[in-house]
């Protein structure tokens, strides 16, 4: 068998083994519901892990698509759910502060739903603002006429008139354009060119307008031509013609109305907003407001507990001490713009409006709307873990004072600039030049005359950044120049008031040095690097907490998880799938790691082998992993011995072993 026949039984080999490889699959032997661990009152399931994983955004899952990520991610679940027990055990849902961040996180929430049913939900356009909008706005629904061709450009008026007169005699069209047509884009179409709108543009041809006129004027059916203009020579049968129209109101109903309703219910926000307002009494106090200065900077202690917000209920009324706090959570950009009182204004009425919308919306037990909200029982059970996380492992891994001085001294390399210098650097190839050249450097320094050290430089050995060598350390490679000892060694014993004496570099070239900066060794202070060092001492031991906590709290709970039964969940067919799917997106190692969850975990003696054969080939011909691959080809043949794919794994060794690239030789 030659070498394409080889080539196409590989691939032959490879498509079927992504489409109609598996006849029987474990997957049926399997239970319903598998178990993936359990803990005390309580269990995970394949269901379970599969609900977590689809609520993964799409851009983080193949982090959890190979087996290992799989299992980080139950750990992840089980952790939660135990962490969460315990919260409950401890009864950190009753403590006032994690009421107070649950409630201040569900204001949101009731105000969105408040927007939704009592100003979305009851916004309507009636039939008299539609009819005036499509009265108003008839050039906005008008259709242009829509044409379609049969079309020929010839590359003379001789050949138009020949395949014109073949076309009358009832000679086929696509013959017939084949023969004599030039427009490569209407012969890709078939000779049909669509969508002609009377605007001077036809596809194919471009800007034309006599040709345009032309189709404007033909009479159905009928051809037309030669037509000459610009752009060429032109024969066409008008196939298709729908005049221009108005779309009648029916039609546009929905459009109307989608570009309608924003404005209308910005208007009903602000009548609604207004309503409220003056239903609860609401007052604001703007010559406070002005007098604070929030959000730049603090405000005075003793108007921090003055209302700038008054209302009839307790609720609704905001102190100067909430408000900054609030006008602190906005980004820096917008925070800057707080002086401003206009724009300081509309932040306030934009904090009054939700705060109003979420009192009334929880007033009229809009709540009910929220217990299912996934949404909502997720941030309301982060609050609680936080709570807990906090208690448990951040405020147990608070450094000392006499550890972040200990890890001062023990590291005080971490927190000391070293010495360093730049320098200029004048290289000639003999001792007479030097010479020359140390003197005029010498009478350029005296006279400022920078321009004559320039002039040396641009006829020097090493002229590159005008000589300039900087921010060199001691005992480190010389930047931007070949490495050498003794003008390292010069560079360093050299004053920084004078030139260096001429010396001999390792290549023999005579050099001397000018020193332009030295910043010496400067050792950061204890007290400007303890925040640094407090907070790295505190993620290492929330670090080693966290692990310790999750070990007492799997034995508390009398955890026992199934790892293992993860590379069952799915059948050889799905990971398969998932493998091509990840091929698809240049994702190779993730496409091997499925290829080896099926090689691990279906030994059938079908789909194994198939999956190996697989792993070599993305081994060989993707990742460049030679080697392995001719290695995992070797196994296809010897573990395998009654697989029918020993023939392709030999032919692949024979491959990459006389170097050749299987894609260019298919080609």
């Amino acid at each position: 068998m030659g070498i394409k026949g080889y080539l196409f039984k590989i691939a032959m080999v490879l498509i079927l083994i992504s489409a109609v490889f598996v006849a029987a699959e474990e997957v049926k032997d399997q239970p319903e519901e598998i178990i993936l661990a359990e803990y005390k009152d309580g269990e995970i399931t394949k269901a379970d892990f599969d609900e977590e994983f689809e609520r993964i955004p799409m851009m983080y899952r193949s982090r959890f698509s190979s087996l290992a990520g799989q299992q980080e991610l139950l750990n992840s679940i089980l952790i939660s759910k135990i962490f969460l027990l315990k919260a409950e055990e401890l009864e950190v849902n009753q403590r006032e502060a994690v009421q107070d961040n649950i409630a201040r996180a569900m204001q949101g929430f009731y105000a969105n739903e408040f927007r939704l049913r009592d100003i979305t939900e009851q916004t309507e356009i009636s039939q008299a603002e539609l009819t005036d909008y499509y009265n108003e706005q008839q050039a906005r629904f008008k259709e242009s006429p829509n044409t379609v061709i049969r079309y020929i450009m010839t590359e003379s008026e001789e050949e138009a008139v020949s395949a014109l007169e073949a076309l009358k005699s009832g000679d086929d069209f696509i013959d017939v354009m084949n023969r004599y047509s030039i427009n490569t884009f209407s012969k890709r179409h078939q000779g049909v060119i669509r969508n002609i709108r009377s605007n001077g543009y036809i596809a194919g041809v471009g800007m034309d307008e006599e040709l345009d006129a032309a189709i404007a004027a033909a009479a159905l059916n009928s051809w037309a031509g030669p037509v000459v203009t610009e752009n060429g020579i032109h024969l066409f049968q008008v196939t298709e013609r729908e005049p221009e129209r108005v779309k009648p109101l029916e039609e546009v109903r929905e459009e109307i109305i989608s570009r309608l309703r924003p404005a209308k219910e910005i208007a009903e926000t602000e009548v609604v907003y207004s309503e409220l307002k003056e239903k609860y009494a609401l007052e604001i106090d703007y010559e406070l407001l002005e007098a604070a200065d929030l959000g730049l900077a603090r405000p005075d202690p003793e108007m921090l507990d003055r209302k700038v917000v008054t209302a009839s209920v307790p609720e609704l009324e905001i102190t100067l001490q909430e408000l900054n706090a609030r006008f602190q959570r906005i980004s820096p950009q917008e925070r800057a713009q707080i002086a401003n009182p206009e724009y300081r204004n509309r932040l306030l009425d934009d904090i009054l409006m939700n705060t109003l919308f979420a009192y009334e919306g929880k007033a009229k037990g809009y709540d009910e709307f929220l217990q299912d909200n996934h949404e909502v029982q997720m941030i309301r059970r982060n609050i609680i873990l936080t709570e807990l996380f906090n208690e448990l492992v951040v405020s147990q891994a608070v450094p000392s004072p006499e550890e972040i001085a200990e890890h001062y001294q023990e590291n005080i390399d971490s927190y000391t600039t070293r010495e360093r210098r730049s320098v200029r650097l004048f290289l000639f190839s003999s001792n007479k030049e030097a010479k020359g050249a140390r003197k005029e450097v010498a009478r350029g320094i005296k006279d400022n005359d920078e321009e004559k050290i320039e002039a040396v430089i641009a006829n020097s050995l090493y002229s590159d950044n005008n000589g300039m060598i900087m921010n060199i350390y001691r005992e480190q490679n010389l930047p931007s120049i070949e490495d050498d000892e003794k003008i390292k060694q010069v560079i360093w014993q050299a004053k920084p008031d004078e030139l260096s004496k001429i010396e001999r570099d390792g290549s023999g070239n005579y050099f001397f040095i000018q020193v332009l900066n030295v910043i010496p060794e400067e050792i950061q202070p204890l007290a400007q690097a303890e925040e640094r060092i407090s907070a790295l001492l505190a993620r290492e031991r929330q670090t080693q907490l966290w692990e310790e906590l999750q070990g007492e709290l799997k034995e508390e709970y009398e955890v026992v998880s199934y790892p293992e039964r993860l590379a069952l969940m799915k059948s050889a067919r799905e990971l398969f799938d998932l493998a091509e799917e990840a091929m698809k997106k240049n994702r190779h190692l993730e496409a091997v790691q499925y290829y080896d969850q099926i090689i691990d975990h279906h030994h059938n003696n079908e789909d194994d082998y198939k999956a190996l054969f697989m792993k070599a080939f993305v081994m060989a011909e993707e990742l460049k992993r030679t080697d392995e691959a001719i290695e995992l080809f070797r196994r296809v043949i010897s573990d395998y011995p009654a697989s029918d794919l020993h023939e392709s794994a030999e032919y692949m060794i024979k491959t990459l072993e006389e170097g050749h690239d299987l894609f260019e030789t298919l080609e």
